[in-house]
């Protein structure tokens, strides 16, 4: 019974998003945007919540280039805010694309960040990014762990489920 809920939960976000999974519309920082190709462009564009793509172009390849360009802006920016504001030091940051993991650290306190939390809403990223930031104090999920993530998130919980929501994204590129 379980897994056949689970299939089906599967199955319903997979049709809501067919849109989504085909890039005919697509996330930007929490918003649902339109994609268009237009005759001419030389490359991609956004405005006014909309990617505007060469005709003929790869919708997929385009896209993804725009993302890595803005998280690479946009997670740092972030990271940067919410290091200060924890008062925690992260070697580094790299940015990567797993299929599996939004963000994570290791015992050498680099922060590694997904360039497709860029899709994702302001707090969300922000939830992410302090999660991973508490790492750096607790390597585990302990009381202290969630207590430190909380002083920043007030309303983790709901984030956390928010960010479930948003798993079938994490397997677009």
């Amino acid at each position: 019974a379980w897994i056949r809920k689970k299939q089906a939960e599967i199955k319903s976000t997979l049709e809501q998003n067919e849109k989504i999974l085909n890039f005919e519309e697509c996330f930007y920082l929490g918003n649902k945007c339109k994609v268009e190709t237009i005759c001419g462009l030389k490359g991609i564009e956004y405005r006014n919540s909309t990617f505007m793509l060469p005709l003929g172009s790869n919708r997929k390849k385009l896209i993804k280039e725009f993302y890595e360009k803005e998280a690479e802006k946009v997670l740092i920016l972030r990271l940067n805010y919410l290091t200060s504001l924890m008062k925690i030091s992260p070697v580094g940051c790299k940015l990567i694309a797993s299929k599996s993991k939004w963000g994570m650290c290791d015992s050498k306190k680099y922060v590694y960040l997904n360039f497709k939390l860029i899709m994702l809403s302001p707090e969300i990223i922000d939830y992410v990014i302090v999660h991973e930031l508490a790492h750096l104090i607790q390597m585990n999920h302990s009381r202290k762990f969630w207590e430190l993530v909380e002083a920043v998130i007030p309303n983790y919980k709901k984030k956390q489920e928010v960010l479930k929501g948003c798993n079938f994204l994490i397997k677009m590129f």
